[in-house]
């Protein structure tokens, strides 16, 4: 069955910190999720949900720190900040800012696990995190939490305080702990994870407010937003292929690397979709071919060149291996069904 898709492997590097600042080793770990730790150089590349949930929990199991996603949102710094950050920062108000965080929220964690609510005078910024195991869901729950109050403090540079915090989960730490961090009143197992804001409080003008600067953000988020729209993966394999066919070798490697992904990555998720990167190229070496083969005007040489063969002599034994012909034998049976 295919994995769910998850989140860019850049929100890996907040977690990372919090492993390393305690002394610990975070490689071992990433490989015992089965992550390359080389695919952290690609910032773009996503990683399955279900192994990125699996990540939480190991490392919160490997520090045996019952409030992990608490500290790790702590320390969290402005440098961090991804595509998200950025359009809170530089939209017009806090609000404008959230409101475009949801409309490109899955650009970055590949779901929708924020939202705003009305109640009153107050507005809830309501966050989620899917999962099965309490401990891997406290922590990703309390860090989405404290990555909304660092934002919010960062574009308003304020000490922006909730009025209140609720979690669906029960306390898995010290009460007094998460009222030191969270900076509010705190409460557990309620029946939605948010944080109440005052309406007033998120009409504040982003002192980092920048026209140009959000629409680039915005136009940025949306082509990557329009891009993992399409799920199809062998797709995207065959567009970028046909634009390399009559430029070189095409490798693995390196459709791997245009694609924001390692060659493992890709080759795992063409097998969930029932093919290959082998199996691709050659089935689009063979609808060229094919096609061009059936166009008398056509020289054969240009054809293995088009196609993407090394010579003339590939070209015709890949014909054979298609069609039991050789390249003429086929152009002419071709030919003389249209007469």
């Amino acid at each position: 069955m295919e994995a769910t898709r998850g989140p860019c492997v850049s929100v890996f590097r907040p977690i990372i910190f919090g492993i390393t600042g305690r002394g610990l080793e975070w490689r071992p770990l990433l490989e015992s999720c089965g992550i390359e730790p080389e695919l952290l150089a690609e910032p773009e590349a996503r990683i399955p949900a279900e192994v990125f949930d699996r990540f939480w929990l190991k490392a919160a199991e490997l520090t045996g720190d019952p409030c992990f996603g608490l500290h790790v949102g702590e320390h969290l710094r402005p440098l961090a900040a991804n595509i998200l950050g950025y359009l809170m920062l530089s939209s017009p108000t806090v609000r404008d800012g959230i409101e475009r965080v949801m409309r490109y929220q899955r650009v970055v964690f590949d779901a929708e696990w924020l939202s705003l609510m009305e109640q009153g005078s107050s507005l809830l910024i309501r966050f989620e995190a899917a999962g099965a195991e309490p401990l891997q869901i406290a922590a990703q729950t309390e860090y989405r939490a404290m990555i909304m109050l660092k934002i919010l403090d960062w574009v308003t540079a304020l000490d922006f305080r909730a009025g209140e915090a609720r979690f669906r989960h029960p306390a898995l730490g010290e009460h007094s702990e998460y009222e030191r961090i969270l900076r509010c009143p705190v409460k557990f197992e309620c029946k939605e994870s948010e944080l109440v804001v005052s309406k007033a409080s998120l009409d504040q003008p982003s002192l980092h407010a920048n026209p140009e600067i959000a629409r680039f953000h915005e136009e940025h988020a949306a082509r990557h937003l329009a891009d993992l729209e399409d799920q199809s993966t062998s797709r995207k394999v065959k567009t970028h292929l046909m634009s390399l066919l009559d430029r070189g070798p095409c490798e693995l490697p390196g459709v791997a690397r245009s694609l924001y992904m390692s060659a493992r990555t890709l080759q795992r998720r063409l097998a969930h979709e029932g093919t290959s990167f082998n199996a691709m190229l050659d089935s689009l070496r063979r609808e060229l071919s094919l096609h061009h083969l059936e166009q008398v005007d056509t020289a054969l040489a240009e054809i293995a060149y088009v196609a993407g063969f090394s010579d003339s002599s590939a070209f015709s034994r890949a014909v054979r291996r298609w069609t039991g012909k050789t390249p003429l034998e086929y152009r002419r049976l071709h030919a003389s069904k249209k007469t």
